[in-house]
């Protein structure tokens, strides 16, 4: 008793924060708009995981092939396997969830960077 699918439903209905609702609701919305308008710019963009880590890949307008990874706090991006730049946001996890415009922002400024170097 208390160990049957029925206690484990109920648990885990109960273990969901109504903070990750409206985290996975906002995240779903802003990348069903984001991903269409990085395609718009010619991105050749595919996500691997949207959260813990958030994994973005393909290729950039250019040609060249990209890998944006926000894991823990910090986020990487490598332009044709070679690191471009990475960035520490604070905080433990706010990589790991961010959020679909804070990333674009965060590829955007990548390849800024690399496209003076």
């Amino acid at each position: 008793m208390g160990d049957g699918p029925e206690h484990h439903r109920e648990h885990r209905g109960k273990a969901v924060s109504p903070h990750f609702e409206d985290w996975r609701q906002r995240s779903q919305a802003g990348w069903q708009r984001v991903l269409p308008e990085l395609r718009r710019q010619g991105w050749d963009v595919d996500t691997g995981c949207l959260a813990a880590p958030v994994e973005l890949e393909g290729h950039l307008p250019s040609g060249e092939s990209f890998y944006l990874r926000c894991r823990w706090s910090t986020c990487s991006l490598e332009i044709d396997d070679a690191e471009v730049g990475e960035v520490e946001l604070g905080g433990e996890f706010t990589a790991s969830y961010i959020l679909p415009d804070d990333a674009v922002a965060v590829l955007h400024d990548f390849h800024q960077e690399w496209l003076t170097r």
